[in-house]
């Protein structure tokens, strides 16, 4: 399931990138590109709904782009197309409440040392979703290289800023939920952090 969610997640990323040019594509290619990205977005959504916090990473780049009158047509044409997207997912999934309050009923009670504690862990176990055993100094000295390729890549390709993004985004909310105890114990696993390790 993980590794679909992955793949989703690629095909989404890629759609997203191409739909940037739907003001400089040909109507019946921009419309078909949009199509694609809502399409992607629901299928994304039913496989994994934590690949949600994916889609609001490039739903914010969308919102930035409001701000440039160049980007505004495109911008505003994939908002509607994630919006799209999650309606349909939300047609489809008439539990998902029910999921999200067992997922929460599985949180542990926040007391002191907690988030501190889960800090520790998620050091530890975090670099394993890259490297398989890796030891936790070993795995530190990774996430400061991960972090200095993703300055030379912000500064290196302009039109790859979105990639970039949400390669930060994604495994930074999901440590975050994780640290704050708002995510179960069992969210530090390799296999949820699986869906940022193909940006």
């Amino acid at each position: 399931q993980y590794s679909l969610a992955a793949l989703c997640g690629i095909a989404l990323g890629s759609a997203f990138v191409r739909s940037r040019r739907v003001g400089r594509t040909a109507p019946s290619v921009a419309r078909r590109e949009l199509v694609v990205l809502a399409a992607l977005t629901a299928a994304s959504l039913l496989t994994v709904y934590t690949l949600g916090v994916l889609v609001a990473g490039l739903g914010t780049v969308s919102l930035v782009d409001l701000r440039q009158p160049a980007r505004r047509r495109a911008a505003t044409a994939q908002i509607a197309a994630f919006v799209a997207g999650g309606v349909v997912f939300l047609a489809c999934q008439p539990w998902l409440r029910e999921a999200l309050q067992r997922q929460q009923d599985q949180v542990e009670v926040m007391r002191p040392g907690l988030p501190a504690l889960r800090l520790g862990v998620l050091l530890r176990d975090l670099p394993s979703f890259a490297i398989s055993g890796l030891p936790p100094p070993l795995g530190v000295g990774l996430l400061i290289v991960a972090a200095v390729l993703v300055v030379l890549a912000w500064r290196a390709t302009p039109a790859a800023r979105p990639l970039v993004w949400v390669a930060v985004e994604v495994p930074a909310v999901l440590a975050a939920l994780y640290v704050s105890v708002r995510s179960p114990g069992a969210a530090s696993q390799a296999r949820y952090f699986s869906i940022a390790l193909p940006y």
